[in-house]
Formats: structure tokens, sequence, C-alpha cells
């Protein structure tokens, strides 16, 4: 509303005509419970002469009299409607003029306590005459316009579940899915994509056996219970219900609602070969789908002006002809605008979404105006485009977290809006073609997507923890973490939150913040022989929202073995006459039982015998101390790695894995990149070497690829971005970790970020065509020489 304020320096007396005013009011559930947070977002547009009015915002009380009014400030105050002069005004004798045209997203945020009275709470926004109410009354002339949405605080739910069907898996952050069935056999199945969680999280789906005093008469409920309650996806996931019998095939919606019944979600759903889906879960608990009866929908759509005019038509023919003048008339002009003027945006998603859902609410196909329906959905994805470029562009040269804040809020209020932003439906609430197309023009605009060219990220400098521990004896772990910009910039400012989630030692798991050195420090006591630790260090500030929300995290893995001597590898394979280094946690002499010589230095040489031998390490300072390895002669199982995109394909990402001679191709579309190259990955597990791994990409993708495991016997490479290497190559976000490598490692990274971590290089590094503005970090262990050329700009960093 701000907006309306600049107007107001023009005073006058005229009266609005007819029709001049346009009012908005949208809010984000018909249905509220304790702990609900009810948003309201109020809106004008007009088109008359100079008039002076007051404005009004509040909620009409269910007694049906007394009011909470908004006042300057959005400063509440009680009022009554059988007084309308306590009515407070938001802006009091302000100037409409012709043009005025906004909306303002979230103007009213509310949580509900559950004291509130039970019953229909009637929002309003109201414009009046300047100075109209004063007497009292409402007479002719006096209301310029007014509009309504109803929103219900009703009693929770009833929720009875079946405890003894449930179905628990553990999800991270490379996504994953979880699947329970009903007793009646209706199969749930919940995806969770890449990024969406920022740590591993033990998910549990219940099945409901029933929903009973649901608000607003849902009907065919079919719902799942999930935990952990309350928990938050950066990146919505996605719930697929397929029913044991058969169902209806429109009218469904997603559902959601707290463990204890309170609230009711309602989100865009679709329905296609007796398979429902819900698209956007954006938090637990209570998840499902449901078809609602009309006064259950979302208030405030469609605009007023056509609703009649809707509701009256008597065929498909002249449902389409109205729909075509409301987009031509509100929604075109407001798309594009938003192409060249960011601050337009949040009004032209307003009316495509508003005027997308009852395209399909009243059509109920997706065949009436389809055509208006793509077009507005391509001028908004240029405009997020540009808006987000533009923020983008700022942060890179002058790296900040309000910045990064702001493009994740653009990013996240361009989702919630759209919804199912990145399918070619935009609210495919009543019939959905199936399958479910990708819209590939709007790949990009996804979180993932987003994220991979975000100029700040979390990393874990460093973890300590001793390489001798014995079991019952606490020990000392201390995790260095914080956050590092695209220029190479790092602060240990704001703090990070570290978990580590322990296997085989005592607590299961810590949680602390980072100090203002980047420093967490724990214990932890070991209860078996063998010990894994995942530390995850991720941003949880809660001045930048949007950045918490976002996986904005990173992943390491320690592990020890307890008892004096500790020999690494503990198992290898090399081939008939090779070696291979192995090393000890403290001073140890060396043997080996056959097959080849170990030297003073751990170097085991084959003699070409084939067979399995056994590497001992003894302790210098403690001779009854040792440590075993095991070590195969044998032609080793090579295998091969390779993944790419191209202009050609531009929605999907390929891969081509190779294991003993035999080749498999993988392909998903380009945001499930890191699933298929976890595929690849564990193709490939039962592989010794890798004759080669390799990334090469001319769109962006954000991808963490670990085959640290495995010793390359050629070359490992990352190439992102195009040979022109110019400032508008698609950026990308790629880490490639390997283990010693015969060759090279060769990295042209003119596309974003690339880190790629190797063992020991006996050829050398070759880092190329590094661009303004992009960074690569190649970090080895040694390597006879280092190549740096073509570097325009970006920044080049060697470990």
């Amino acid at each position: 509303m701000v907006a309306l304020v600049a107007v107001s320096g023009l005073m006058g007396r005229a009266q609005a005509p007819a029709g001049a005013v346009t009012l908005h009011l949208s809010v984000n559930q018909a249905f509220v419970g304790s702990g609900t947070t009810l948003t309201a977002s109020p809106g004008l547009t007009y088109a008359g002469p100079p008039v002076a009015v007051d404005v009004l915002f509040g909620a009409i009380l269910p007694d049906g009299d007394s009011i909470v009014g908004f006042g300057p400030g959005m400063r509440a105050t009680s009022a009554r409607l059988g007084r309308v002069s306590t009515i407070p005004a938001l802006y009091r004798g302000i100037v409409l003029v012709p043009g005025v045209d906004v909306v303002v997203p979230d103007l009213l945020r509310y949580t509900w306590s559950g004291a509130e009275p039970w019953g229909t709470y009637r929002l309003f926004l109201a414009v009046v005459r300047a100075g109209a109410l004063n007497d009292d009354r409402i007479d002719a002339g006096d209301l310029v316009g007014v509009r309504f949405a109803e929103v219900v605080h009703a009693p929770p739910a009833s929720i009875s579940v079946d405890a003894g069907r449930a179905s628990a898996v553990v999800v991270g952050p490379h996504g994953g899915s979880v699947a329970v069935t009903s007793a009646e056999g209706t199969v749930f199945t919940l995806d969770i994509p890449a990024g969406a969680l920022s740590r591993p999280t033990d998910i549990t789906l219940t099945p409901v056996i029933s929903i009973t005093g649901a608000p607003g008469g849902l009907q065919h409920v079919l719902a799942v219970q999930a935990t952990p309650d309350g928990l938050q996806f950066a990146v919505p996931a996605t719930l697929t219900v397929t029913p044991a019998g058969t169902v209806p095939a429109v009218g469904w919606f997603g559902i959601g609602m707290t463990s204890s019944g309170v609230g009711l979600d309602l989100t865009p759903a679709g329905a296609a070969q007796g398979t429902v889906v819900a698209g956007v879960i954006r938090h637990f608990s209570v998840l499902g789908v449901a078809i609602p009866t009309r006064r259950t929908l979302p208030t405030g759509q469609p605009t007023v002006e056509y609703d009649a005019r809707l509701t009256a038509a008597s065929s498909p023919a002249e449902l389409e002809a109205i729909l075509q003048e409301w987009y031509a008339t509100h929604v075109d002009p407001a798309a594009r605008s938003a192409v060249a003027d960011p601050q337009a945006l949040f009004l032209a998603m307003y009316r495509l979404y508003e005027w997308d859902f009852a395209r399909l609410v009243w059509a109920r196909t997706d065949t009436v105006a389809r055509a208006e329906s793509a077009r507005g959905k391509t001028l908004i994805a240029d405009g997020l485009r540009a808006a987000l470029a533009t923020l983008q562009g700022g942060c890179l040269a002058a790296p900040s977290l309000e910045t990064a804040e702001e493009v994740l809020r653009l990013q996240d209020l361009a989702w919630d809006y759209f919804q199912l932003l990145q399918h070619a439906n935009l609210v495919p609430v009543l019939v959905i073609p199936a399958p479910i197309p990708l819209h590939s023009g709007l790949h990009d605009l996804d979180l993932p997507s987003v994220l991979s060219l975000l100029c700040v990220r979390a990393e874990i400098a460093s973890t300590t923890f001793p390489g001798t521990v014995q079991v019952g004896t606490p020990a000392a772990m201390s995790v260095v973490a914080g956050l590092r910009f695209t220029n190479g910039q790092a602060t240990t400012t704001p703090s990070l939150q570290v978990a580590v989630d322990a296997t085989g030692a005592s607590p299961a798991q810590r949680v602390g913040l980072t100090d203002a050195s980047g420093t967490f420090t724990t214990t932890f006591t070991p209860n078996t022989g063998n010990l894994v630790f995942d530390v995850t260090a991720a941003f949880v500030d809660g001045r930048y929202p949007f950045l918490s929300l976002a996986p904005l995290a990173a992943t390491a893995r320690i592990t020890r073995t307890t008892g004096g001597v500790v020999v690494t590898p503990s198992q290898t394979t090399i081939a008939p006459g090779s070696s291979r280094q192995f090393t000890a946690n403290q001073s140890v002499t060396w043997t080996v039982s056959g097959g080849g010589a170990i030297t003073a230095a751990g170097v085991f040489t084959s003699d070409g015998t084939f067979g399995t031998f056994f590497v001992t390490a003894t302790s210098v300072v403690n001779p009854s101390e040792v440590g075993i390895a095991q070590v195969t002669v044998a032609v080793p199982t090579l295998g091969d790695f390779f993944l790419s995109t191209s202009t050609l394909e531009p929605a999907l990402v390929r891969g081509t894995a190779t294991l003993a001679g035999v080749t498999r191709d993988f392909v998903r579309p380009i945001a499930e990149a890191q699933l298929l190259a976890d595929e690849m990955k564990q193709f490939l597990a039962p592989a010794a070497a890798l004759t080669g791994a390799g990334v090469s990409t001319v769109l962006p993708i954000s991808v963490d690829i670990d085959l640290g495991g495995y010793h390359i016997v050629s070359n490992a490479s990352v190439a992102t971005g195009t040979s022109t290497c110019n400032a508008a190559d698609p950026k990308s976000n790629v880490r490639l970790r390997v283990g010693d490598v015969d060759g090279s490692v060769n990295v042209a990274g003119c596309g974003g970020i690339v880190e790629v971590t190797a063992g020991a290089v006996d050829q050398s590094i070759g880092v190329s065509f590094i661009g303004l503005g992009d960074a690569t970090i190649v970090t080895a262990t040694s390597a006879p020489q280092v190549l740096v050329s073509n570097n325009t700009g970006g920044t080049v960093a060697l470990r």
C-alpha cells in the first residue's frame, strides 16, 4: 500500500465513477487453527479521475459486529460494524489517480493462538470517500469499493492412524523416497528431491484411518501422518497416491494440517490414470489428497467483475471468450510490464495465478484459453530471469548475505505463487494429461538451479578426531566450518549449526553452533570397533529466513577403527606388478605375507603373483599392537564415469557408466542431475578402479560427485560453460572427488564454480578458461606440475 501514499499529494473532491476501482484481497488459506499463520495480500487498481478516499482494512469477527481494524503502521484497533465511525483508516485522505495499480504481499501476517473465538472471520478491504464514515452512516456514494475474503477458525479435527503399518526411511541431502500402504491397499509415496533437506533425517509415514471434523466438507480423503512434525523442505516434495479402488478423475486438491488436526492447507493436485499427485509438499505433518467442496476452496479468486459472468456462462466457447477478455484486459499488460520492471513482478504473478486458477476451476479442462496461459507464464518467467540475473550479478560483484537472501526471497515468492512452476500446467487442478510434461522453458528457475549460481555457500574447512581411539574412552572432535563467497572470501560469521551423527559411539548425535573462529568442539565415546561420523554444517540464521531454509549446507564423513594400530587402506586391489602406498597412525615396521615386497615407508610392490596377501604393521612403541590390511593382486575390475548436458536436449542430463566392459546409459531431467550421478555411482560400486571420470556441461547444473574411493588409471576432468567462454555462459556448481590419478586432472571452469579433489596426480593438473566471476578450486596431495592458462579474471585456488 506504500504506492498509494505516493499519490496523496494531489487533493481533489471528484467522485469515483462506477467500475473505476478494482480491489484485490487474497489469503493463503481458508481454514486456520492454533499455530497456523494467516497471510493476507490486499491490492487496488484505479482507472478514474482523481478522488480523495480513505482506505480501510480489517476483519469482522464471528459475532458479526466486532471488528479488528488496522490503522497507520498496521496498528490493530477494536471497532464495531454498528458504529462505522470507529473503524480506523489504514490510509486517510489520500488521492487516487489513474494508473494506480498495486498489490502488497503479506501485508497482514497473523499466527493463531487457538484462543480466538471459533467461526468465520470476514477480512475486508474497503475504499470510501474521504471522511464519509465520520457521521456513523453509509450513505449512497460513500462506498467506492469493497472486497471480502472469508477465513474459518475451526476446532481441531480428530485424526486416527494405523500405527502398525508405519514405514520409516532415512533421507539426506541427496533426496530419496518413502512409501507406505494402507490396510485398504492405497499406496502413498513421498518423493523428496535433492536439496530439500540439509542433513540426514528419519522420515516416517503412517496411514491415516480417518479424519473426522475436518473443516469444509472434505470428500474422498486419502492421507498419511508424516514425522518429524513441523519438518520443512527447502525444495518441495511430491506425494503420489495410488488408491486401491476407483476414485473420481477430477476435483482433487492436496491437503495438509498439523498432527493435532489444526488448520487446513489446500494446494493444487491432479489425477491421471488412477493416480493422484499432490505436487507441493513444503512441510509436515498430515498430508494427503481429497476433493473439497466449493466453500472449502481458497478465497479471493476469481475477481468480482468476472465471477458472475463465468457462473452464467453456458458453453465452453462462452467461457473461452470471457477468459480471453479477462486475460487481455488485466493479465497480459501486467505480465508484459514484469519483463522490464522487477517491481511489477508480484502484481503480474498474482493476476496470472488468479486468472489461471479461475480458468481451470470454471472450464474444468486445460484446453480452454491454454495458449494465453502458456504466453503469460513465458512472460512471467522472462521477468523472473531478468530480476534474478540483476540480483545475482550484484551478489557476484559485491558479495553479501543480504543480496543472496534477496535472490532466494524472489525465487521462493515465485514458487509460492506458481507452485507447480516447472510443469507445463500452472495449476493442474482438475484434468492432467498424463504424464505431466516438464516445462523446459522454466527449468532454470527452480531452487537447485538458482542455488547453483548463488554467490555464497557453506563449507567444512577441516574435521579433527584422534587417529587412535579406544572403546569406552572419550575423544575430542573439532569441526571448522564457515561461509565462502564466489570470489574466494571466507567468513566465520554468522555461526553455522554443526550436527554430527555418530555410528558406533555415544551419544548418537551432537548439535551446536560454531564460535567466532568457526570452530565447533565436542566429544564422543567409542562403543564398538568401527566408528562413522557424518558431519553437516548448515546456515541457520533467523535474520536470513530464505538462506536458512535453503540447503546452504556442507557435509563430511569421518571413519575410525578402534585399537592401537590403524592401517590405511584396510583393503585394496591392485594389478600385477603395480604398487600401493600403505600408511599407519603411528610409527610401525612393515611386513607382508607374500606376493611382493613392502618398503620401510609402507609401499607394497607386487611381484606379479596373483592372490590375496596381508600387510602387517607392528607398533614400534608397543610391538604387541599390530594392524593388518588386505591386498589382492588381480586384474582389476575397471569402470568409467562420464556425465554431460547438451543444448540439443536442454531439459535433460545424460550419463554413461562402464563396468567390466559393459556400458549403461542414464538419463534424467536436468533438475535431477544429482540423482543421476548417484545412480551411476551405485552401478559402479563393484569396480576396483576407474579408467576415467569426467563431467562436461554447457547448461547450469548442481552436482556433487564423490568417487574418492576409486583409483583413476587415466584422467579426471571437468568442463563447464561453452568453448567461447563469455559472461553469458550458464553457471554450474560441480564438485568431483577422486582418488589417486595415474594421468592428469584437467579443469575448464568457464561457467560457475568447480571443485576437484584428488589424491596423488602422476602427470599434471591443468586449469584453463576461468571466466570472470567463475571459480575453480583444485586440491591434490601431490602433482609434478600445475598449469594455469587463459584465466580471464576468475578465481583459481590450488591446494
